[in-house]
């Protein structure tokens, strides 16, 4: 209404002191456009009498109590009317439309709203129902296969085509971890095999020591005998022992590193020595080349059995007549930073490009068969859990039928 009497005051005349609208082709056009049943337009003088209007103007009262300025809301036995007044010099125009159609209009809204509110509340729950249902399923299925699974059913997989979306990716992440669970469940049967080998090797042997020495009287020579006999079987239980005890501890995060200054060049060089017996045994060629006052911070104890891991698994794994080399000596300078630097490097049968990833997990052997090299496949394992204790990086490079070299990097 605000533009419609801004419109009408252009096309009023103000000629002698008389107010009235313009017979012009832009009024006759506002008019016709604007002016109709339920809106008129009319001008008053001073006094609140009409003067000139459009419309049914004449089912308002003009009474000068509703000469003010702006909207007023006005109640008349024909209905009810939203008048917009604006102060002319001379009078006042008033534009006023009729709400009643509105009211019309309104209530019919409001009844359908009353019928359809319901009706779109039951097909939303009905449609949001069966939807949810389809996007759920999926869970339905991960939750089933999670309940059937164990370890006689951990081959089991989820079988879903879903596009690359959160449950897509849920379902993928599951079949992973399922992945992962059946090799650590597999490693830990083929750890299981390999430890009840090993310790039921040297029970036997001890057995059959004993009952071939209760057999008949011995002198005190054979007795002795008998009794070196069992301890070297007895030392091999222990090791094994002591070897799934470190595991433990490293799994269980429940190691603590006694830190303390080591002479890695002397370290060495014990091993080393400590070592040559085994590869004399086995024709083995095992020499060092140890660069002089290499020192680093770390466990004694655990920097010697990491080594101890390395040297004794390149010497397993070497023809007789072939050689380990252990090497040490302290890195270039690196963005200011000194490392040392230890290999140890073997002419043996090598790994295969296809092992190399997981020579370090926890039960993994190379050799399945087990007929040439004892041990359970925790070596090299516990070799990379001290490296990572100490910070250090470990590193392998490895040629099918020439050899393997391990390489330690230790911060200073």
């Amino acid at each position: 209404m605000e533009f419609i009497a801004s419109q009408l005051i252009i096309n009023i005349d103000y000629d002698d002191n008389k107010l009235a609208f313009q017979n012009t082709e832009n009024g006759a056009n506002l008019i016709k456009n604007f002016i109709g049943k339920e809106l008129f337009a009319r001008i008053l003088d001073e006094n609140g009498n009409v003067i000139d209007g459009f419309g049914n103007y004449f089912l308002l009262p003009a009474d000068p109590k509703i000469l003010k300025k702006g909207f007023l809301t006005i109640l008349t036995d024909s209905g009810e009317w939203r008048v917009y007044t604006v102060k002319l010099s001379l009078g006042w125009l008033q534009v006023a439309e009729f709400t009643e159609p509105f009211g019309e209009t309104l209530e019919k809204f409001r009844s359908l709203l009353v019928i359809f509110i319901p009706l779109t509340l039951i097909i939303a729950s009905i449609g949001s129902y069966l939807l949810a249902k389809k996007t759920l399923k999926p869970i339905d299925r991960i939750t089933n296969l999670a309940r059937e699974i164990n370890a006689e059913k951990i081959d089991r997989r989820l079988d879903i085509d879903l596009p690359d979306d959160e449950l897509g990716r849920l379902s993928k992440t599951f079949n992973q971890m399922l992945d992962r669970l059946e090799n650590a469940l597999n490693s830990q049967k083929q750890f299981s095999a390999n430890a009840a080998h090993d310790l039921r090797t040297p029970l036997t042997s001890i057995k059959g020591i004993i009952d071939v020495t209760l057999n008949r009287e011995r002198d005190a020579l054979e007795y002795k005998d008998s009794l070196i006999q069992i301890r070297k079987q007895v030392e091999r239980m222990s090791k094994l022992v002591d070897t799934l005890l470190i595991v433990a501890r490293f799994d269980s995060k429940a190691i603590k590193l006694h830190k303390e200054k080591i002479d890695l060049t002397e370290l060495l060089e014990v091993v080393v020595e400590q070592m040559q017996y085994a590869a004399n045994r086995k024709g083995i060629i095992l020499k060092a080349d140890l660069q002089d006052n290499l020192t680093i911070v770390g466990d004694f104890d655990l920097v010697v059995r990491l080594f101890l891991n390395l040297i004794d698994n390149a010497i397993k794994y070497n023809q007789p007549g072939g050689q380990v080399t252990v090497t040490a000596k302290l890195s270039e300078k690196k963005k200011g930073l000194k490392h040392v630097l230890v290999s140890i490097c073997d002419t043996g049968q090598g790994i295969p490009e296809n092992e190399l990833e997981r020579i370090f997990d926890k039960f993994y052997r190379i050799d399945k068969s087990r007929s040439r090299v004892e041990g359970a496949g925790l070596g090299l394992s516990i070799v990379k859990e001290i490296a990572l204790a100490h910070n250090a990086e470990i590193q392998v490079k490895s040629q099918l039928g020439k050899g393997s070299i391990f390489i330690v990097k230790f911060p200073i």
